[in-house]
């Protein structure tokens, strides 16, 4: 396997280890690692703080990661189907923590995750199309990212977003799937710029995602 001006062996291999990284949620492999021992076999230890590894040879990071399991399966017979396992849990947070998936394809999805709606009037005398035309705006979205429309929550102001998201954080706390949560923000508006960091603050630390359709307001 040809790797940034260098081939590496992909026969041979004797033992791998997968460590995925679940703490940097903006890149899908970039941050994992995958161990690779053509002989000895790989031994943890830990430093009191962090595990590591000794005895491997060959350490990879990124996208080489599934390239060498597809060589390794093809020339060294390895049984990977742990490690594909485990990649596939990846895949599933990376998905949950990023709801337009930049990288990955629809095609790499193994199942289409729920995402629920957040709508909120502008003022409370706007008319109801408001609302319609945001829920539209979002099941575009859910469409094109191959996600599963859940329900809908809503606020007849902006200022009142944040307490929607606290109960949403309640709801989850009592066992409901919530994990991603889409809305529409209007660009160059102050107000509903400010509530939507507001928003992101109640989610924050509550491992729910907030992602926000950006649109212009009609005048």
């Amino acid at each position: 396997m040809y790797r940034n001006y260098v081939y590496l062996k992909t026969a041979g291999v004797k033992y791998m280890i997968y460590k995925p990284n679940y703490f940097v949620d903006n890149h899908l492999f970039k941050d994992d690692f995958l161990y690779i021992s053509f002989d000895k076999e790989i031994v943890p230890y830990t430093d009191g703080r962090w595990e590591h590894y000794t005895g491997y040879d060959v350490l990879l990071y990124g996208r080489s990661i599934c390239k060498f399991l597809d060589y390794a399966e093809q020339y060294s017979d390895y049984d990977t189907s742990e490690i594909r396992k485990e990649i596939e849990k990846k895949i599933i947070w990376y998905m949950e923590h990023n709801p337009d998936h930049p990288e990955l394809s629809n095609k790499m999805m193994p199942f289409s995750p729920k995402a629920d709606m957040l709508l909120h009037s502008l003022s409370r005398n706007d008319p109801p199309e408001i609302l319609d035309k945001q829920k539209e705006e979002i099941l575009n979205f859910c469409k094109r990212y191959n996600l599963t429309p859940g329900d809908v929550f809503k606020s007849t102001t902006p200022a009142g977003l944040p307490a929607v998201a606290e109960e949403l954080v309640n709801r989850k706390d009592r066992g409901e799937d919530i994990k991603i949560v889409l809305g529409v923000k209007y660009i160059k508006d102050a107000l509903d710029e400010t509530m939507w960091n507001e928003t992101e603050r109640v989610f924050w630390g509550h491992d729910i995602a907030l992602k926000l359709i950006y649109v212009r307001k009609e005048e």
